[in-house]
């Protein structure tokens, strides 16, 4: 088989003995690394690296344009097969594709620098928060550009930034609240992390990534003002409450005491009725011991004598029967006679005139 059969590619003008001069060869003969399909005896395609240089006699190939081939001329080829290392670049490359997707798509900021603090890598989200173009950053020293200042406008020295620490020490750094500038100068509040990047053991660089807490802050505020407007209109309504409240407890106590005023009156009249009708029974009760004890205690007494004298009968002058009937009205009268004690006794005890007496018995005895 012959040279082009196997590396269809290469560039016949390299061949030994070809009249044209090639471009591709420098003034020795030698070309620079070129790639290209090479072919198997098996007719099997698979990528190389094709490298060739020509070699002679101490006789040059190409004395003029009108030379002929000497045949002392000698060509080597040096070629690489690249089947593995094709697809490793293929993944790098489809790796670095998607790596730059997702910068692109990250809504964080992310800056990457090299051990010296210049930005080699910029995303959009980055420099549409900072109002940079990613060109004006690219190759620039950071801290000068973002982390010049502090807050509150005095000067940041970059020994104590978060990314010197990093770049120097490999420490990580989470920092909330921290300000970076804009191009335009603005402040720019971010939640910010700085962290190294190593090759291997070595520290080669740091990525600096940061979220803006300006639409946070934002919110927050309107949040603030709702909560002010809010509270403003809850203390406004609390107080006509309390007013309303305090009116109607006013009008209560009014009612109240109106009401307090008119059953006392009412109550004072009846207790005065009351205490009248107390007093008229009062004086019947007097009344009407006075009549028991000595209005007709008395003559129940008397009658009693008489009927028990009569009921006794020493001479037998009367009827069997009437003796009996005299002792029946004799036991009656004493028996009302007991029951007029009973009924002044008790009201003399319920007046507080004579008290109970208590004395021992016998259950029989009762």
């Amino acid at each position: 088989r012959g040279l082009l059969d196997l590396l269809p590619e290469f560039d016949s003008k390299l061949i030994p003995g070809s009249m044209r001069r090639p471009e591709a060869a420098d003034e020795q003969g030698r070309t620079k690394p070129t790639r290209m399909t090479a072919r198997r005896t098996d007719g099997h395609e698979y990528p190389v690296e094709v490298t060739s240089a020509s070699l002679d006699s101490g006789q040059a190939a190409y004395n003029d344009i009108h030379s002929s081939y000497t045949g002392d001329e000698l060509l080597m080829i040096v070629v690489r097969d690249l089947s593995g290392t094709v697809d490793t670049e293929a993944e790098l490359a489809r790796s670095q594709r998607q790596t730059e997707m997702i910068l692109r798509a990250a809504s964080e900021g992310v800056v990457g620098t090299d051990t010296e603090g210049r930005v080699v890598l910029v995303n959009p989200a980055a420099a549409q928060i900072l109002g940079f173009r990613a060109s004006d950053l690219g190759g620039q020293e950071l801290h000068p550009l973002i982390l010049h200042s502090r807050a509150e406008g005095e000067p940041f020295p970059y020994e104590d930034s978060p990314l010197a620490d990093t770049l120097k020490s490999g420490r990580k750094h989470r920092v909330r609240g921290q300000v970076l500038w804009s191009k335009s100068g603005d402040r720019v509040p971010v939640d910010l992390t700085t962290a190294p990047v190593r090759d291997g053991d070595q520290l080669v660089g740091a990525v600096m990534t940061f979220t803006d807490r300006r639409p946070y802050e934002e919110l927050s505020a309107q949040h603030k003002n709702v909560v002010a407007e809010l509270t403003a209109s809850h203390s406004a309504e609390v107080t006509a409450l309390k007013e309303a409240h305090a009116k109607e407890l006013e009008a209560l106590k009014e009612a109240h005491a109106a009401e307090l005023a008119d059953r006392s009156e009412r109550y004072a009249a009846e207790i005065e009725g009351q205490a009248e009708l107390i007093g008229s029974l009062g004086a019947q009760h007097a009344q009407l011991t006075a009549v028991l004890g000595g209005s007709l205690r008395g003559p129940l007494e008397e009658l009693r004598g008489e009927l028990s004298t009569l009921a006794s009968d020493p001479a037998g002058q009367l009827w069997p029967e009437a003796n009996q009937i005299l002792h029946h009205l004799a036991a009656g009268y004493a028996r009302m006679t007991t029951l007029v004690d009973n009924v002044l006794g008790y009201q003399r005890l319920d007046a507080g005139v004579e008290g109970l007496l208590k004395a021992p018995a016998l259950v029989e005895g009762i």
